[in-house]
């Protein structure tokens, strides 16, 4: 079943392919900008420098703020001068989205034609994760001495001019943050009444260096639909909409989902090929230490076949127990657990891996006694299981706290380490111990 917004975007596409240039800016007017962008990135390129160029500029701007940002950087490329007009009517945050993804050469230019481009270029100075890099100045802040009637006004302005309004922040003469308003007592309040008889003085606030993922769990914990920003010493710098939190958590829990399969988004055939590249050459470099420890105890392996038939289990088992691991302690890190919570969830996990490493290998050992083979090939069985189940466990739930510390993604801890990490030590206990046991 086709939903409604799947369905608009076809028929813009559609208008757009047949040239049907007032048809589609009737319809574009009438448009999220998520919806017209989608429709404008289903055209070849060529299509685009026709179609975007007969839109009036604030339709453009519109449409290019629906597109991924480095599609609207090459779009607006493509287009040449015919970009500065788009580019003078883009939001603050699309304008600073799109020069992060644009090419250095077209930097000055698109500045140059920002509405506010001290803001812009303040913005550019702070990472892509950052609560700086992707706050707007266009919030609404009132004094503390102000009235509900001049607050209400501020609001009503900013309606009108059609930006979005998460809150009202009332601040200081310094500009410090010093409270915060609710729409609903601001509606009840009498006209004259001071703000600062209605604030709520326990605001929530980011400085401009945190980063978004602990910017999107203030406001997931709290509930906010705004989050205000400021500096070390306390002063409002501007806000961050929920929405802009929302499109961090949906991309970094992407790109988390991507690394788990040892992927990335990097866009292009070649980015995918460097990428995937760096990850197979490392997995391949871990695991030759798989295959030497299987070179190294090959003369047991000759002379007790039966070790080779239980290799790849007591490592595809580990492997499974880790990844189970690794899965619920990103899932921990992503909620913002404390380090005893973390110190609790690994014995937790070890106590898990020992239990169902027991629980399956006496099945596995029972098997092997049952195919024939000795009470002491069962026993090495259950022990490799049981003890590789308890480290996979352990190990799932360090890595993210160790690689996180190494600078390194910790859904990306799968791919290589972890797997051929419990691959080894599996394969070490079984023929450890089959060497010991049984010759």
């Amino acid at each position: 079943m086709t939903a409604p917004g799947d369905r608009q975007v076809q028929e813009l596409a559609a208008l757009a392919r047949e040239h049907r240039i007032d048809a589609l800016i009737e319809r574009g007017w009438r448009t999220e900008p998520a919806d017209l962008g989608a429709a404008i990135a289903q055209l070849a390129l060529s299509e685009q420098q026709t179609i975007l160029p007969a839109f009036p500029a604030e339709l453009a701007a519109r449409a290019i703020a629906g597109l991924p940002a480095l599609a609207a950087a090459n779009v607006l490329a493509a287009l040449g001068p015919a970009a500065d007009a788009i580019v003078a009517r883009l939001a603050d945050q699309d304008a600073v989205r799109v020069l992060r993804a644009a090419p250095p050469a077209m930097h000055a230019q698109w500045l140059e034609h920002c509405a506010r481009r001290a803001d812009v270029e303040r913005a550019l100075t702070f990472a892509a994760d950052q609560a700086g890099g992707v706050m707007t100045v266009r919030c609404v802040a009132v004094g503390a001495a102000d009235t509900a009637a001049f607050a209400a006004e501020a609001v009503r302005r900013q309606l009108v001019e059609g930006r979005p309004i998460g809150a009202v922040f009332v601040t200081d003469a310094a500009r410090r943050l010093v409270g915060q308003l609710s729409f609903a007592e601001l509606l009840l309040a009498p006209a004259q009444q001071q703000v600062r008889e209605l604030m709520n003085e326990g605001v929530i606030a980011a400085t401009s260096a945190d980063s978004l993922d602990h910017v999107a769990a203030l406001m997931a914990r709290y509930r906010l639909t705004s989050l205000p920003v400021i500096d070390d010493a306390g002063r409002l710098l501007g806000c961050i909409p929920v929405d802009v939190a929302l499109d961090h958590v949906r991309t970094a829990a992407t790109e988390e989902l991507l690394q788990f399969g040892g992927a990335s988004s990097a866009s292009g055939w070649r980015g995918a090929v460097k990428d995937r590249a760096m990850r197979l050459y490392a997995n391949l470099l871990v695991a030759f230490f798989a295959a030497a420890v299987v070179y190294f105890f090959h003369d047991s392996i000759v002379r007790v076949v039966a070790l080779a038939v239980w290799m790849p289990i007591v490592a595809g088992l580990g492997g499974s127990a880790a990844t189970q691991a690794l899965a619920q302690a990103v899932w921990r890190r992503s909620r913002g657990t404390s380090r005893a919570e973390e110190n609790r969830a690994i014995v937790e996990e070890v106590w898990i891996g020992v239990l169902n490493g027991a629980a399956i290998g006496v099945i596995a050992g029972g098997v092997a006694v049952l195919l024939g083979e000795t009470w002491r090939l069962g026993l090495v069985v259950f022990l490799a299981l049981a003890a590789n189940l308890a480290i996979a466990g352990c190990l799932g739930a360090v890595a993210p706290r160790a690689l996180t510390r190494m600078g390194v993604t910790p859904a990306a801890a799968f791919s290589p380490l972890v797997a051929t990490a419990v691959d080894v030590t599996g394969l070490l206990l079984l023929l450890g111990l089959g060497t010991v046991v049984l010759l």
